[in-house]
């Protein structure tokens, strides 16, 4: 391959050096570059050819040629230094940064490195300039820029060759490259050039000293022809430089004496050797490889160009050791105890069978309803035998042939009031007796009830067929028709069809037959403990979706074990529970556990708290309770009703209470309610450690509960830390003042269970052990923590199979652990510290704030009198690419839109100057609005369903997104360097394989002999259809309009309809003389007029166009509108109605516009008469066969 040689034009020459600068960036293939080569050079081909290779001149016209030589670069260095320039500046951009390309050559250069040059070889890169046009060079000669020596050629050039000290020619081509300040440093000042002219062009990096840009300048117009080997489709772009040893007072542009001998020393001697290693090769065809762009440099994603938020260097981190699990002391479990459910039942039903199991009681704390350990027991076989023998449906062989349903291990729905325990308590033992799965669900509200909705996809998803129902709450489900019959388990297709739900059968638990007496219940075996589902418990996910908890028999039967251990549970306790006894900590300590140690439950109905709150402290004191299961605000309430009550307050004797369970204790804003309630009621014989707090999950079920220790135990008892909730944004503990505005007191939930192991591990990414001073979640390992969500595999891996890691990021033993959802920290003695919960927690800007903190910051706001306290939510919407809080609340009735917006802006002020977090949305709704759970709580992920759908429909909005919207994107910014356009990036997405937006519709050509089940698709125009159609389904209604009231005020049909559009034509053409695509206007309201005028403008071949009618209300405006478009459209005709053509021709709209000015005006309402023997015209291709 030829040089660019001098003596080409500049244009020539300017056009090579495109060609070698798109080789370079891949733009073109090699065998296109050769032509395009071939084909610029092909003038210049014979020159060169005639001028001799080895061709020597005298000193004089050498030094003449060099003049000229110098003279012309100087016309074209600043060129030639532009183009290097845009070379230098593209190469450093980041844009153009292969990342396989360096990883390849990297290896290459490893594995080459670590092989020695043989000693007789060496490696001399020279550099060629030409001396005139006339010196022309061959292209071999000037290819060979690398080439080896023997021993004997070395030893006559080393008197000429200058050398560099410490500085390894192998070692620094191959292993360490230098840059070329350090190259410099080490280069002995040369000697004077000898007469015998030779050189030394040493190799460097393409980092590239401001000094040597001249030089660069010259070598430009070769360095492609030098190193492009003549089979190469790789073009070196790093413009290799060279340090030219001369006479240091000389020029830089002018060559060094006998430049032309050094070259052309006897070429025919310096033949390469044939002796090259096959990793030499394998280096040099890798870096033979075209250097193309990476497919990332084509395709640009703009939303990636975002303003990124400055990181506080003074926000504090985590500086504390790695945090060690901690371990529950080891489970003590008695001799005495049962060992199953069906042995404690019959234990109990045996030492104790009057006594009750659970008792209900009514408004006057009197007891409504009661149950034995015996009629427990009895009622559970019997549910037990009719559930395996008598639950049927109609077979297919006929109305009489009858099948059981159910089997051991089949899935089944409970579904009970909150008012109802002891059916309750019976059904769910009865499906433990029979091997059957249990899901507790609540009671549907109505037919279209979203929560409802959503426990239907999981009742599919558990393929479950039958639903158990107590008699009155049967009675309360929405009916399709009334029944008679009350107490019949085989009343089918009664009860409506809930939305998302499968068809059940609803089998009523009360009135069953017994079983015979050679029935017998058989246990199930220890073996299978671990493996059999017991029953399955609902919750849901961040995203709303409900999922189903799976308990097995083990799992159920050591959890409660631990619970009876940790709180001590007897036969002579006696517990009082106001929470919902179906699911979480009411459930086990009020269902499980009082059957395992023989203990009393007595119930009191929500309905009863919410009229009477004080009514638990009086069963307390009537009934002499020992342990209570509350919610903090039941305490709350229980306060309140204390200091209005005072009548009661003497009666009130807290004495007997030991335990008091907290089932929220969890929340650190529950801490107030607590400290309030002990202060008010310790003189009345409250202990002041029988609050326990405790913390649970779905997922993990209880992880620790706060119990009382003896004094001479070293254990903490409680323990609790005024902390920061500026620190807590990003995850660290920080001390805080007491009185401090931006402090949060929480308090601890106690000790880990007994055989149990918690610790804290990262919210994000890996499983890492957290730092002891650092915010994680609460992960547990233990024998009675579930095993997964049913049915979901890959999203169970994820939540129960987490195997935490070590600082070196190292699993710290084989035992799986259990993600809780809970967020809190390890204190001192192994006390568990909850701040939140990972549903609640919203990342906003790279910090982390619960939705509990920012609602007890909002409530805080006075007047409190705008929005209900149990009635606001917050939660983050996801927009540009970081999350945004939104605040929603309901407003009270009899408030007013200034006291709104003026209680919503204190709210954003105090949130931003509290928790330094700007608010996106804050929206008021009206009252009962927000849809709600069935436990009366605003239902978080619903509203932020259909605030995202646009279906909340609030009063008030106030919406922020400049104080909060800080990662703006960044102004689109002309980089014309880049050279990639709107082509480019076309291509790259091609390349990348990302399909295009195309879509392609299935072909509707029809021939006539083709047999197609509608003969009106062979129409080719939609106004044949319209009289096809009115032939074959005449009384087919094609449009009906909707009033206000929902109600239909009219319609058309088929025929009625080519009847009047056909009138309306013939109407036109007898009125005025119109041409074909003409224009008419069509001023109507939603009617069946303004399709029937459409229908008709396309019966004589015009165009319709619809314009809004103007409003009798508003004619100064909308009249004018209506002109302009009629205007514009250039309109002959008008159709409209008789209402609005008097509005056209009224007094005030002559007055605003002239009715001279209007286009002919047809009344549609009164048409004239059609004439004898009056068609309309026919159309040119009507049954064509295709449709285009």
């Amino acid at each position: 391959m030829q040089s660019i040689d001098i003596s080409l034009p500049m244009d020539i020459q300017q056009k090579l050096q495109e060609l070698e600068l798109e080789l370079a960036e891949g733009d073109i293939t090699q065998k296109g570059f050769e032509k395009k080569r071939v084909k610029l050079l092909a003038p210049y081909q014979q020159q060169l050819i005639e001028s001799p290779v080895g061709s020597t001149t005298t000193t004089n016209n050498k030094n003449n040629n060099n003049n000229n030589n110098h003279q012309h670069h100087d016309k074209s260095s600043n060129r030639q230094s532009k183009i290097q320039c845009r070379r230098q500046k593209r190469d450093g951009y980041n844009r153009y940064h292969s990342d396989v390309r360096q990883e390849a050559v990297k290896q290459a250069l490893e594995q080459f490195g670590a092989r020695p040059i043989p000693s007789s070889k060496r490696i001399i890169s020279s550099l060629a300039k030409h001396e005139s046009s006339d010196d022309g060079e061959d292209d071999d000669g000037e290819s060979s820029s690398t080439y080896a020596t023997t021993n004997d050629d070395q030893q006559n050039k080393e008197s000429s060759i200058s050398p560099i000290p410490s500085i390894p020619v192998q070692n620094h081509h191959y292993q360490n490259p230098l840059t070329v300040e350090a190259i410099i440093k080490h280069i002995q000042p040369p000697p004077p050039p000898p007469t015998s002219s030779t050189f030394l062009s040493d190799f460097i990096h393409r980092s590239q000293e401001p000094s040597l840009s001249n030089i660069e300048c010259d070598l430009t117009r070769s360095a492609g022809a030098r190193y492009r080997d003549s089979n190469s489709d790789y073009v070196n772009t790093s413009q290799q430089h060279y340090v030219l040893y001369g006479d240091r007072n000389a020029p830089v542009d002018s060559p060094p004496i006998s430049f032309v001998n050094s070259i052309n020393h006897n070429n025919e001697e310096r033949k390469p050797s044939l002796r090259v290693s096959s990793k030499i090769l394998a280096l040099v065809n890798t870096l033979k490889r075209p250097k193309r762009k990476p497919i990332r440099e084509y395709y640009e994603d703009n939303e990636e160009e975002l303003a990124i938020a400055p990181i506080d260097p003074l926000s504090p981190r985590a500086e504390g050791g790695i945090s060690v699990p901690s371990c529950g002391e080891q489970l003590v479990v008695s001799s005495q105890w049962p060992k199953t459910f069906l042995a404690a039942l019959q234990q109990h039903a045996i030492q104790q069978p009057r006594t009750n199991a659970i008792t209900i009681l009514d408004e006057q704390t009197k007891p409504a309803q009661s149950l034995t350990f015996l009629k427990l027991l009895t009622r559970s076989q019997k549910i037990a035998y009719n559930l395996l023998h008598k639950v049927h449906s109609h077979g297919n062989t006929g109305s009489n042939s009858r099948e059981n349903l159910l089997k051991p291990g089949d899935r089944v729905a409970l579904v009970y009031s909150s008012n109802d325990p002891i059916n309750f308590i019976c059904a769910f033992y009865g499906c433990l007796l029979a091997g059957i799965v249990p899901l507790p669900i609540d009671v549907p509200l109505a037919r279209r009830d979203w929560l409802s909705q959503r426990i239907g996809i999981l009742l599919g998803q558990l393929s479950i067929k039958v639903a158990l129902t107590s008699d009155s709450c049967y009675r309360q489900l929405p009916k399709v028709q009334q029944h008679t019959q009350t107490s019949s388990s085989t009343n089918l297709n009664e009860i409506v069809s809930f939305k998302g739900w499968p068809n059940l059968i609803w089998f009523i638990t009360e009135h069953l037959t017994k079983p015979p007496k050679d029935w017998i219940i058989n246990d199930l075996p220890r073996s299978s403990y671990e493996t059999t589902p017991a029953y399955i418990e609902y919750t849901s996910v961040k995203d709303g979706s409900i999922v189903g908890v799976t308990i097995n028999y083990e799992q159920l039967f050591v959890h409660t074990q631990t619970l009876v251990n940790a709180c001590k549970y007897s036969s002579t306790d006696i517990c009082l529970c106001c929470v919902d006894y179906k699911r979480q900590i009411g459930l086990w300590h009020t269902i499980h556990a009082n059957i395992l140690s023989g203990m009393q439950v007595i119930f009191i109905p929500t309905s009863i708290l919410k009229s009477q709150p004080s009514s638990w402290l009086l069963s307390i004191s009537k009934y002499h309770i020992t342990t209570a299961i509350v919610r903090s605000r039941d305490m709350h309430w229980a306060v309140l009703a204390l200091r209005e009550m005072t009548n009661i307050s003497t009666t009130i004797n807290l004495s007997s209470l030991r335990l008091l369970l907290i089932s929220d204790g969890s929340n650190p804003w529950s801490l107030t309610a607590v400290d309030t309630f002990l202060s008010t009621f310790v003189s009345r014989g409250l202990r002041s450690d029988c609050c326990c707090p405790c913390s649970y999950s779905s997922e993990t079920l209880t992880l620790s509960i706060r119990r009382q220790y003896h004094s001479s135990s070293s254990t903490h008892q409680s323990g609790r830390g005024i902390l920061s909730m500026h620190a807590l944004s990003y995850g660290v503990v920080r001390v805080d003042q007491d009185n401090s505005l931006t402090s949060l007191t929480i308090q601890d939930v106690g000790h880990v269970l007994p055989g149990a192991i918690i610790g804290i591990v990262k919210i994000d990414g890996p499983p890492l052990l957290c730092q002891t001073d650092e915010i994680g979640e609460v992960v547990i390992s233990s024998k009675a923590t579930p095993n997964g969500y049913w049915a979901l595999p890959g999203l169970s891996t994820n939540v129960f199979k987490v195997i935490p890691l070590g600082s070196d990021e190292r699993p710290i033993g084989t035992q799986e652990f259990v993600r809780s959802g809970l967020l809190g920290f390890l204190g001192p003695g192994g006390l568990l510290f909850v701040t939140g919960s990972r549903e609640g927690l919203m990342q906003v800007a790279g910090r982390k704030h619960n939705s509990d903190d920012l609602i007890a910051t909002a409530l805080a706001v006075e007047p409190m009198k705008v929005v209900y306290r149990a009635r606001v939510v917050i939660f983050s919407i996801r927009i540009l690419r970081d999350e945004r809080i939104v605040i929603v609340a309901e407003q009270r009735p009899d408030i007013g839109e200034d006291e709104c917006f003026q209680w919503m802006s204190r709210v954003l002020q105090a949130i931003d100057s509290i928790h330094q977090v700007g608010v996106y949305c804050l929206a008021l709704c009206p009252a009962n609005t927000l849809p709600k759970s069935h436990s009366g709580m605003i239902h978080v992920q619903e509203t932020r369903r259909r605030l995202l759908e646009g279906n909340l429909h609030p009063c008030s909005v106030l919406m922020c997104p400049h104080s909060c919207v800080l990662n703006l994107p960044k102004p689109r910014e002309h980089h014309p360097e880049r050279e990639v356009g709107p082509g480019a990036i076309l291509a790259g997405t091609i390349i990348q394989g990302m399909r295009l937006a195309e879509a392609k519709g299935a072909d509707m050509t029809f021939n006539d002999d083709q047999d197609t089940s509608d003969q009106g698709k062979k129409f080719q125009y939609i106004d044949d259809i319209l009289r096809w159609r009115a032939i074959t389904m005449s009384d087919h209604i094609l449009y009906s309009v909707i009033n206000a009231k929902g109600q239909e005020s009219a319609h058309i049909t088929c025929a009625a309809m080519h009847k009047r559009s056909e009138r309306i034509a013939l109407t036109i053409l007898d009125r005025i003389e119109i041409k074909s695509c003409d224009h008419i206007a069509l001023l109507y309201p939603p009617c069946v007029d303004l399709v029937s005028s459409f229908y008709a403008c396309l019966y004589i071949d015009v165009v319709p166009v619809s314009i809004r009618p103007p409003h009798a209300q508003n004619l100064l405006n909308t009249l004018s509108t209506v002109k302009m478009m009629v205007e514009l459209s250039q309109a002959k005709v008008i159709l409209t109605n008789g209402s609005i053509a008097k509005l056209l021709r009224c007094k005030e709209a002559a007055s605003l516009l002239d009715p001279k000015l209007w286009p002919l005006i047809i009344d549609t309402d009164d048409l004239p008469k059609l004439k004898k023997n009056q068609v309309l015209p026919k159309k040119i291709n009507t049954n064509s066969s295709s449709i285009t």
